[in-house]
């Protein structure tokens, strides 16, 4: 009779749903993995009980430590020059003289404090400025590149490194140039694989490959990287990266129709954002949920989890979030036969959106919207629809493919041509032309049969 392993024993320990029913049901039958679980669980408690710490006294300090507390008095010293250095660069409008002073090439700008200030200043940026953060994160792997063996241990400069190229990846990854974020998000994994023991950046770099296998379409690879990221997360204790990558894997899922596998990944996330007091969590996981079960069609618990993850969000204050869940709950009222409160909703979701400059998102609603309007028998109101947020993006200076098949759409409904597959397909390739700017748009061949 084989045993549950200790990674099994480990996730049931933090959440018996992280196994599966038949590990539950081997462990309820077998006492010897009881009897290990317990185990376990009297192993962490002592772990943190501060008695089991008292009367060890420390050892005597020997010449490693020492030099390893010197090494660390270092760091601190660089890290506080680092602040000084770049404060004049910390905002986006510095932009320009960033790039004109060529930070990297001066010497007094070399050092491991100026890096790894630069990875976080291009770690924050990615969503505000994705250009500038490429920028900040190709000075500070320029940087990590020539410091001097002399002076930083091997780890030090590949842990560096890893961090550098992971900014590089992420900022390029934002910019929709997929092919390049993924050759420096393979550089930065081989960066980490030179140090000697596992580490939290390669759970991040993982991650990262994770989400940009997805946005190229890449599900399986995908799903491999996500799975990579949740365990090597799960084994260092590193819990909002394991949320992350269990959200990615729930996308996957999603992406593959396969919704009810998605719902219980999201059910997952929320119940650990319950458990460690998350709000932010059981908002995400809530919103997610409910997403799949509308496509389940079981809209009871749509219902319950959408309107949950409505009143988070305005707890929260998250504008963006509380609109996009407004939406949500517009297709939740659709699919409940109430098209004109659907379609009222969504057309203040596309106002909001709009203000919000979420000018993506505005044109998939609009899709939404528009696909709503036709099952409602009002398609007259439908190329206005579409008419106004061609507007929008040419307006934001937006002028990537994703317009060009807006504004295919929105003659195709002119036309009284438009479809549920030509509304499917567009859409589809509105999500992605975001994430891949450079993607020419290029009609259906044919209806399916």
């Amino acid at each position: 009779m084989s045993h549950l392993t200790e990674r099994a024993l480990g996730l049931h320990a933090i959440d018996p749903n992280l196994v599966s029913a038949a590990d539950r049901t081997h462990l309820a039958a077998c006492d010897d993995c009881r009897r290990a679980l317990a185990e376990l669980r009297l192993f962490e408690d002592a772990l943190r009980d501060p008695e089991t710490w008292i009367g060890l006294s420390p050892a005597a300090p020997s010449p490693r430590t020492a030099e390893l507390r010197a090494f660390a008095v270092r760091l601190a010293a660089e890290d506080e020059e680092a602040v000084v250095l770049l404060e004049d660069f910390r905002e986006p409008s510095a932009a320009a003289r960033f790039m004109w002073d060529d930070v990297a090439s001066r010497p007094e700008y070399q050092t491991g404090g100026v890096a790894r200030l630069l990875c976080q200043w291009a770690h924050t940026m990615c969503e505000r400025d994705p250009l500038y953060a490429l920028k900040l994160a190709e000075a500070a792997t320029s940087i990590a590149m020539t410091l001097p063996d002399a002076s930083y241990p091997r780890n030090t400069i590949h842990d560096l490194r890893g961090e550098a190229l992971k900014e590089q990846a992420n900022a390029l990854r934002f910019l929709g140039r997929l092919p390049e974020a993924l050759r420096a998000a393979e550089l930065a994994e081989a960066e980490y694989r030179r140090l000697p023991h596992e580490n939290l950046g390669l759970a991040s770099i993982h991650y990262v490959l994770g989400c940009i296998h997805y946005e190229q379409d890449g599900l399986d690879a995908a799903e491999q990287a996500a799975h990579e990221a949740a365990d090597a997360a799960l084994r260092l204790g590193a819990d909002e990266q394991y949320l992350n990558a269990q959200y990615l894997l729930g996308h996957v899922l999603f992406d593959r129709h396969d919704y009810a596998a998605a719902a219980g990944i999201f059910e997952t996330i929320l119940r650990q954002g319950q458990s460690s007091g998350t709000t932010a969590w059981i908002a995400r996981g809530s919103l997610a949920a409910g997403g799949c079960y509308v496509e389940l069609g079981k809209l009871v618990q749509a219902d319950r989890y959408l309107h949950e993850a409505l009143r988070l969000f305005i707890s929260l204050d998250a504008g963006l979030d509380v609109t996009r869940t407004q939406w949500a709950i517009g297709r939740l009222l659709f699919a409940q036969g109430n098209a004109p409160e659907a379609i009222h909703r969504l057309r203040r979701c596309l106002t909001e959106l709009t203000a919000y400059h979420a000018i993506t998102d505005a044109g998939l609603v609009a899709i939404d919207l528009a696909e709503i309007l036709n099952a409602a028998g009002r398609m007259r109101q439908v190329p206005q629809v579409l008419a106004n947020v061609v507007t929008t993006f040419m307006n934001a200076g937006k002028l990537t493919s994703a317009l060009t098949a807006l504004a295919y759409l929105k003659e195709a409904a002119n036309q009284g041509t438009m479809t549920p597959h030509l509304l499917a397909y567009v859409r589809r390739f509105v999500e992605r032309a975001d994430r891949e700017p450079d993607r020419l748009f290029a009609p259906p061949l044919s209806e399916p049969l």
